[in-house]
């Protein structure tokens, strides 16, 4: 999968700069080239294996009528819509394969192989036929679930990620500056990220690590933050700014609303990352465009975040108690806004339950809809905000690049069966430190799942949250 994501950029490139996309339409009603981006198309399409070629992406710019599903952000065919349907199926229904075969001591983790249909492709540190014939009873009908072979135990990758991560300042003082350390679950390997990838930094990984590994050269995340809006009423997805004596300070994106429980009375809050309510510095209103939406929520005098150092997500919240009326739907999730489109958040799916190759989307207030796929499933990533980082445990990778303004965006899945709903899986918290103007097709943001935020804030803060996944929440 790394290899292809490495030709993402260049395919574009060659796209644009040998057929750019035409301005009129071959199609009646096919004039909205602000659907499209040729490098967001190609992606999308190359990270799933569905037709990347240079006919298809020039035609689906323009042709309504045979790519009308943009439900992945990019035209797809009613075909192709039906066959990335038909993955997410395959997956949940391995779910409860998965959820049995954690519990093995042989247990290698498991991903979902798109060159292959999307198979779900579960390892185990053992002989594969007897691992088949032992779960032979929880195999899903609706695909032929992969068992193969792996080197590592999952608990093994995971003892040797907090080995390199414990080395942090040894590794410093070696002139290694560490950015992140996750693991590669199809390789069956550790992702090490340095500032500098050297030979000197390989040789001090190994001395530390006696397994399969891979040093990836990275710089350090960097914190989104800058201005735009969405749209009311309020919900998951939709842009939030801080105001302080009227002037922008720093904006981000509502991930989801959620019911606190731990006040007297429950009270309707708006889930965001953990660095944006840093930014705020616990003083100054939070809005949307012009409408006040509140104050960072407080416990014990402090703003409620978890950006800090070693915790299990990247999580905060604000009141919602200044709007003029509490919104009646409580569940609801922009997930895109030209033209407007809002799906309920029908369920959450837990962090153990996500899986390397899920197809995910993000909503943010700055890029909109972005789609793409999990690269990396549990990281530990260095990120900036201002001139201090955090470590922040736990995190997810994807290939969804992302600019100021999007952290705390909506991380989800959707379902089209019976009807149509979003499953959230996450807040967007971080991205690639590359150019703060543009979006980088196949550079990596991560973000907190969903699960890690509710956890951490009860365990760290004492603060309870339950993220509405029905219209009233269980609030009047």
């Amino acid at each position: 999968m790394m290899i292809l994501r490495s030709l993402i950029v260049a395919i574009a490139v060659v796209v644009l700069a040998a057929n750019p996309i035409p301005s009129g339409a071959t199609e009646a009603g096919a004039d909205d080239e602000d659907r499209y981006d040729v490098a967001q198309a190609v992606r999308v399409r190359t990270n799933f294996h569905l037709d990347a070629s240079l006919a298809t992406v020039q035609e689906a710019a323009v042709n309504i009528s045979r790519y009308p599903d943009m439900s992945w952000g990019v035209p797809l065919s009613a075909d192709e819509a039906a066959e990335m349907q038909r993955r997410i199926r395959q997956y949940e229904a391995t779910l409860p394969l998965v959820r049995e075969a954690r519990n093995d001591p042989s247990w290698a983790g498991w991903w979902l192989d798109h060159s292959d249909g999307g198979r779900p492709v579960l390892l185990f540190a053992a002989d594969p036929s007897t691992k088949r014939a032992e779960y032979g009873h929880l195999l899903p009908r609706v695909s032929e679930v992969r068992i193969e072979n792996a080197a590592l135990t999952l608990a093994e990758l995971e003892r040797g990620r907090a080995t390199i991560l414990a080395a942090d300042g040894e590794l410093a003082g070696e002139g290694i500056v560490l950015t992140g350390v996750g693991i590669d679950m199809s390789g069956n390997q550790l992702k090490v990220e340095v500032e500098r990838a050297s030979p000197a930094a390989h040789a001090a990984i190994a001395a530390r690590f006696h397994g399969r590994f891979v040093v990836r050269e990275e710089p350090a995340a960097r914190a989104d933050a800058c201005p735009e809006t969405g749209c009311l009423p309020l919900k998951g997805g939709i842009g939030i700014t801080d105001q302080r004596t009227g002037d922008i300070q720093s904006a981000c994106t509502i991930g989801y609303l959620a019911r606190r429980t731990d006040v007297n009375p429950d009270k309707l809050v708006g889930v965001t990352a953990g660095h944006c309510i840093v930014s705020a510095e616990g003083h100054g209103r939070w809005r949307h465009g012009s409408q006040d939406i509140g104050n960072s929520a407080s416990k014990g005098g402090n703003p409620v975040h978890t950006w800090v150092n070693y915790y299990n997500a990247d999580v905060g919240l604000l009141n919602t108690g200044q709007l003029p009326s509490i919104p009646s739907d409580r569940d609801q999730l922009l997930v895109d806004e030209s033209p407007v489109v809002v799906y309920d958040i029908g369920a959450t799916r837990a962090h153990a339950d996500q899986v390397e190759g899920m197809g995910v989307c993000r909503m943010g207030r700055t890029t909109g809809l972005m789609c793409g796929e999990v690269v990396d499933i549990d990281d530990t990533k260095k990120s900036w905000f201002g001139s201090q980082y955090r470590w922040i445990d736990h995190v997810v990778d994807t290939d969804l690049d992302a600019l100021g303004g999007d952290s705390g965006g909506s991380i989800f899945y959707r379902v089209e069966w019976p009807s149509a709903y979003a499953v959230l899986v996450g807040t967007h918290v971080h991205s690639w430190d590359g150019d703060p103007d543009n979006v980088h097709p196949g550079e990596q943001g991560w973000y907190s799942p969903v699960d890690r935020g509710v956890n951490t804030l009860d365990n760290m803060l004492g603060v309870t949250i339950v993220p509405c996944t029905t219209n009233v929440c269980g609030l009047p």
